[in-house]
């Protein structure tokens, strides 16, 4: 039998001449509304509503009343921190069908409600679309501009912010009002930037309802994050400082701030920044293109 050159060529690994049948379809962008970024989705069987979460891990988070009408096998799952308060959940493996797609995924629960008006959150990088577009129409083009996107079994997608020789992780937060900081972007900000503390101890619900405290830093010189300049940021000073040290505030700046007893030791090193509405409403676009593990954002970013 004679074999053609090419073929006689890929021998060892094969030769194939028609397209593998078996392959799925490349797939398709999806668009959703920004103001409302809600897709219907059946899991298990159960039609919920889910909203897409930039800020999402790479599980379908649901308040507990979703998660208890899914006839699922339930088991231990991963806890939540949010700050120094942890929040145990359970987790379960679960046919998932969203928009005809069928995917399997897992669900999990963490004993609060996650979500307001929705059963639950997905991310972007969870969904079986790309890219994802959530769209404004009402609001003018303003400049677009991608970043290098990461999506975390802990802390979600985030998008980095070179700063000096730091780097933040910037997440979107579409439900957020305010930008948010932990200790350690706090810190890193303040060095950088010329940050300080001004204005009482305040709270801030960063997740599940559970409130942090927080203080206002101002600064010297405004940083851009994500193309955004901040003239304030909502630090919480007690979460996520790994060892990092925060400016110390001013004579009689230290009102409303708890302590009791000796300090904690510092939690983990995250240098986080959530930005909110205040940011986001901004914006006319804000896409993950998977493929490229990129979030763009098309917003009007001056100050």
């Amino acid at each position: 039998m004679r074999m053609s050159l090419p073929c006689l060529a890929l021998a060892l690994a094969g030769c194939a001449t028609t397209p593998d049948a078996t392959k799925p379809p490349p797939p398709v962008p999806l668009t959703l509304d920004l103001a409302d970024p809600v897709v219907e989705a059946e899991i298990a069987g159960v039609p919920l509503r889910l909203r897409v979460d930039f800020q999402q891990k790479d599980v379908i988070e649901l308040n507990p009343a979703a998660a208890a009408r899914l006839a699922v096998k339930w088991e231990d799952g991963f806890d939540v921190a949010v700050g120094r308060v942890v929040l145990q959940g359970r987790q379960a493996r679960a046919p998932v069908l969203i928009g005809g797609v069928a995917i399997e995924s897992v669900v999990a629960e963490h004993g609060r409600d996650c979500c307001a008006g929705v059963d639950g959150a997905i991310s972007p990088a969870s969904l079986p679309y790309d890219p994802v577009r959530l769209v404004r129409q009402s609001e003018p083009e303003g400049r677009s501009a991608s970043y290098p996107a990461t999506i975390s079994a802990e802390t979600g997608l985030t998008l980095a912010q070179p700063l000096g020789r730091e780097t933040l992780r910037v997440r979107l937060a579409l439900d957020g009002e305010t930008p948010i900081a932990t200790a350690s972007a706090g810190a890193v900000l303040a060095k950088a930037q010329g940050g300080r503390f001004v204005g009482p101890v305040f709270r801030v619900t960063p997740a599940f309802g559970v409130s942090r405290q927080a203080r206002t830093m101002v600064f010297a010189r405004p940083p851009l994050v994500a193309g955004f300049p901040l003239e304030r940021v909502a630090v919480r000073f007690a979460d996520f400082s790994g060892g990092r040290t925060l400016p110390l505030p001013g004579e009689g700046d230290g009102e409303g701030i708890e302590v009791r007893g000796r300090a904690p030791p510092p939690q983990r090193d995250w240098p986080s920044v959530s930005l909110g509405r205040q940011q986001l409403d901004r914006c006319r676009e804000i896409a993950f293109h998977r493929a490229q593990s990129v979030i763009t954002l098309d917003c009007r970013f001056g100050s």
